[in-house]
């Protein structure tokens, strides 16, 4: 499905490159996107027509988005990739350390979109 902005931006047939996130269409045709109000495409809305998001907004979005890649690169590492179990105990306890950071950390990005 596209929206109307994504239609006039990518044409009509095209495959919209859309990105993780959480939205709600209300029947007037405005998204609300992580509780705040907005007509755009959530996530890299750069460019796009209708796209209300600050450029201070679209970095901390951007933050949040390549820290959830680094999360999960760094939780399968933890969970399923054998060099993980071949590396010291000590090592280990600060990866494990470093993942829960970064998911406290996308946390804290999680509320600062919320607060937009």
């Amino acid at each position: 499905m596209q929206t109307g902005a994504a239609k006039e931006y990518f044409g009509a047939v095209a495959m919209v490159p859309y990105n993780a996130y959480l939205a709600i269409k209300h029947v007037d045709e405005t998204c609300q996107y992580l509780g705040a109000e907005r007509q755009c495409l959530p996530g890299r809305c750069r460019g796009v027509v209708g796209c209300t998001v600050s450029a201070h907004q679209q970095r901390v979005l951007d933050e949040k988005q390549e820290l959830d890649i680094r999360i999960t690169k760094l939780d399968e590492l933890i969970q399923r990739n054998a060099l993980f179990r071949q590396l010291g105990s000590d090592e280990q306890s600060r990866m494990r350390r470093q993942l829960d950071v970064m998911r406290e950390y996308a946390v804290i990005l999680g509320e600062r979109i919320s607060a937009f």
